[in-house]
């Protein structure tokens, strides 16, 4: 599956005071569809118009990230900036005008283009500040899912603090802030920020904006969880290794939890060069002091331990599974132990931290969920996804205590999911019961199916998903469909009988292979 590009320009302006220097942060509202809640730089995607604008200029650089100019993504960054925060950022100084809130709708409604509002406010292409942009490197979305976002980034020194008017349906606040004050926020569980900004944040708080600058348009390739670590709470990170699973999914998330002592969920990294990276993680952060102090696993299947006996081979630790998965992966030819109830490590400042272990059979029999109960996080392996679906898969999957998981983690306080596979989860309460709703609808739905004259499995779904899904996934669906019919008869709705002859001609035990999902 080809990745969708979308191409995108972020920046803040950055003044200094007596006490170091303070950026622009805006927090997006909770029913944003990418990280809501949390606290970003303004930005947002290149738009055709912003490629026009920059043919005013005639030192137009040469084609950069998705064959756009140079000029063109700081063109956006203005843009972006006076949708977002209601402010015209220009050579003279921040403008707002009497115009501005007229103008900022009609360009968000798309009744005007920005350079119609340019010519309103009378500012010419040429009075935005492009030169004066310094330009801090480009931070490309790790491989959760299909769309990956490359965002440039920008710093614009500015020589006054101005007022901002942040648009109310994007955004719940922005401020100026020191980037001190925001970490320590983030480290107080007060403020939610992506892993790229922190990243950025991080460097300011320790470093000149321009040097900052400089360090980070050199860092394009480093890889992902060593000098950049993918944190989306205080030592809890996320890093996607590309696995054996299956499509739409294309890689394993990994859970590294913990400071001084930190504990690994899901090692699936299936590639050479993705088990080489994943070693070149924990040597990184042995290094570092931090202490791998033990592996778990959310279930038995391969792409969610395949790199371990990489990892146990420089790294001696135990390895942690619920008992039905230590059965499944009895021919392994590893050492597994029984997971306790909780974990415990400790602490860069000498307490201790601990993690919950949750049985939440569904997918498998052996299923669990990792809660870390000071971040209010979730690991739950393949329980749920962030991309595609949840393949319950019977006889080892059920769908009566898959639901039953659901219910249970509804009642957590929980701020964020982490899924085996895709992007996170940041309305997780939303989520779980989406969940819930969905299967339970489908379960109706297969009941309605059976009581309209369905005579075999296929003829199922087909009713069901004829329109959801193409063809060739209809065998993965017919293992979804047979999970609904072991429920049926579970649930006494369905007989033996009727079972019996719902399923002539299909193989129970047959699961579709890979390559056919493909």
């Amino acid at each position: 599956m080809k990745a969708r590009m979308i191409y995108a320009a972020t920046g803040t302006p950055i003044i200094k005071t007596s006490t170091g220097i303070k950026v622009v942060m805006a927090q997006r509202v909770k029913s944003s569809s990418f990280f809501p809640g949390f606290h970003v730089f303004p930005g947002g995607a290149v738009d055709p118009k912003d490629i026009e604008l920059a043919s005013a200029f005639s030192q137009v650089s040469t084609s950069v990230e998705g064959d756009i100019p140079e000029i063109a993504y700081r063109i956006a960054v203005v843009r972006e900036y006076f949708e977002e925060m209601g402010v015209l950022l220009t050579r003279r100084g921040a403008l707002r005008t009497d115009l501005s809130e007229s103008l900022r709708t009609k360009l968000l409604n798309a009744e005007t283009n920005f350079l119609e509002v340019l010519d309103k406010i009378r500012v010419s292409v040429r009075e935005l500040p492009i030169e004066e942009m310094i330009y801090a490197g480009t931070q490309i979305t790790p491989p959760f899912s299909s769309r990956i976002y490359v965002a440039r980034y920008y710093f614009l020194s500015w020589k006054r603090q101005h007022e901002l008017f942040p648009h109310a349906k994007e955004y719940l606040r922005a401020r100026w802030i020191s980037p001190q004050n925001i970490l320590h926020e983030f480290d107080q569980l007060e403020a939610r920020i992506p892993p790229p900004v922190l990243h950025v944040l991080r460097m300011l708080a320790s470093k000149p904006h321009d040097i900052t600058a400089k360090q980070l348009a050199r860092e394009r390739d480093i890889p992902h969880g060593i000098d950049f670590p993918i944190e989306f709470a205080p030592h809890y990170e996320v890093i996607p290794f590309l696995s054996d699973t299956i499509p739409p999914a294309i890689a394993t998330n990994l859970v590294c939890i913990g400071g001084k002592e930190y504990y690994m969920v899901d090692p699936g990294a299936g590639t050479i060069e993705a088990k080489k990276h994943l070693i070149e993680v924990l040597q990184h952060k042995k290094i570092q002091g931090k202490e791998l102090v033990g592996i778990i696993l959310t279930h038995h299947h391969k792409d969610h331990f395949e790199a371990v006996p990489a990892i146990l081979e420089q790294f001696q630790v135990p390895v942690y599974a619920h008992e039905h998965t230590i059965r499944k992966l009895e021919d392994q030819g590893l050492e597994i132990k029984k997971s306790p109830s909780e974990l415990q490590m400790a602490t860069e400042q000498g307490g201790l931290d601990r993690l919950q272990i949750i049985h939440t059979p569904g997918h498998t029999k052996g299923s669990i969920t990792v809660y870390h109960p000071r971040s209010r996080i979730a690991a739950v392996g393949d329980l749920m996804a962030g991309i595609g679906t949840v393949v319950i898969n019977p006889p080892e999957g059920n769908l009566l205590e898959y639901l039953n998981s659901l219910n249970r983690l509804l009642g957590l306080d929980l701020r964020m999911i982490v899924p085996g596979h895709g992007p996170l989860l940041f309305s997780p309460q939303k989520a779980l019961r989406d969940y819930i709703t969905h299967r339970t609808q489908r379960h109706k739905t297969i009941e309605q199916a059976i009581k309209q004259g369905a005579k075999r499995i296929m003829d199922i779904v087909k009713y069901v998903y004829k329109d959801e899904i193409p063809s060739k996934l209809y065998p993965l669906a017919a293992r979804s469909v047979l999970a609904h019919l072991y429920a049926l008869m579970e649930e006494e709705k369905l007989t033996e009988k009727q079972f019996g002859q719902l399923i002539i001609g299909y193989e129970l035990e047959k699961f579709p292979s890979l390559e056919t999902l493909k």
